[in-house]
């Protein structure tokens, strides 16, 4: 393992993630490397019929393992809701509320898909004292800053296992495996557009020494410098969300379970009907088929209150970092992101 404070910083600040897994930004604390499916040993799955198949048995599977007593993150969007409709009858499901306004949509669905298969509901508010509590530990076990949903699913998975339960059933990965990223699949973007795009933090409006690191999303553009935009998520994103997930499961000991992390699609993604407003088209179908009652909701993020609680947040003050830079520019995540940035640089020293 080699220590690069620099390419990490840089690295962590694009990508979210450590691309290079021998790098770490102390021998104190490297980088957790998780049990992830490679690519060629997912299965793959072609259409709607083939891929509720597979979801379901594998929702069966998991509940009929007596070994695990198994509870279900259910959210308000259309993954989570399937698999509430495939687990059985009084299965206990959570939903998160925060601060974000999002957070209240989520909830007001999530109490409909539950009520409508019977399942065992519990609302978790998550303040801003739960992520306080929780940042270093979290970060300790990752090796390096974290995602910020993480805290609020260590919230969640902390009480499931202190009710007994031993997994919690997510729908993670189903946006990366069947084109839930409208934005990023909007268009066909060169080598320098699509890291303009993708890039969560520009290294060089915030870092006293900022790096340009391409090579991730160069091993997915052709010989026209175009990017191959769906690999490149069910690679570089696959990898980081599943982290996130798996470190924050870990952390509460109990099993991170989700059926569309083992999937990837058999064909080609049909791009026009992503850009023609269908996204996750498969899944849709699937959905409107469990619940032709409720309408095909858009895509919301996994609410998080960034946005309200670094909205006066002046900026990091380590050497690492320019200063007196306008901290308007940046989003409630990207100021996440510095902040936690700093916050594990003065935690390892």
């Amino acid at each position: 393992m080699e220590v690069d404070k620099i390419f990490a910083m840089n690295s962590f600040l694009t990508y979210r993630t450590i691309v290079d897994p021998d790098i770490a930004f102390s021998t104190d604390f490297p980088v957790k490397a998780y049990p992830i499916y490679k690519n060629v040993d997912r299965k793959k799955v072609y259409g709607a019929e083939d891929t509720f198949y597979e979801i379901k048995t594998y929702v069966k599977n998991l509940f009929e393992d007596s070994e695990k007593k198994v509870a279900l993150m259910l959210s308000g969007g259309i993954d989570s809701a399937i698999l509430a409709a495939l687990v059985p009858e009084g299965t206990k499901a959570y939903t998160f509320k925060t601060m974000s306004t999002n957070s209240v949509d989520d909830v007001v669905y999530a109490k409909k898909y539950a009520k409508k298969f019977k399942l065992d509901h519990e609302v978790i508010d998550v303040t801003w004292e739960d992520y306080d509590k929780s940042i270093d530990d979290l970060m300790k076990l990752k090796g390096s800053p974290i995602h910020s949903i993480e805290p609020q699913i260590y919230k969640a998975a902390k009480q499931a296992k202190s009710e007994g339960f031993t997994t919690l059933l997510f729908g993670e990965n189903a946006d990366i495996v069947f084109g839930g990223f409208n934005g990023l699949l909007s268009k066909d973007w060169t080598l320098e557009e699509f890291y303009q795009r993708y890039c969560f933090v520009d290294p060089s409006m915030i870092l006293v020494s900022p790096q340009k690191i391409l090579y991730p999303i160069e091993k997915y553009s052709d010989n026209e410098n175009h990017v191959d935009v769906h690999h490149f998520v069910n690679d570089i994103f696959y990898k980081e969300s599943n982290n996130s997930y798996f470190n924050a499961c870990t952390l509460a000991d109990i099993e991170f379970s989700t059926p569309f992390s083992r999937l990837s699609l058999g064909s080609e993604l049909d791009l026009n009907k992503i850009r023609s407003g269908q996204n996750k088209y498969i899944l849709r179908q699937i959905f409107s088929e469990l619940y032709p009652e409720f309408e095909n909701r858009k895509k919301i993020p996994m609410p998080r209150a960034v946005d309200t609680w670094f909205a006066d947040w002046q900026g990091p003050i380590r050497g690492e970092f320019l200063q007196n830079v306008d901290m308007s520019i940046f989003t409630g995540d990207q100021k996440w992101m510095l902040y936690v940035l700093e916050r594990f640089l003065n935690l390892i020293g």
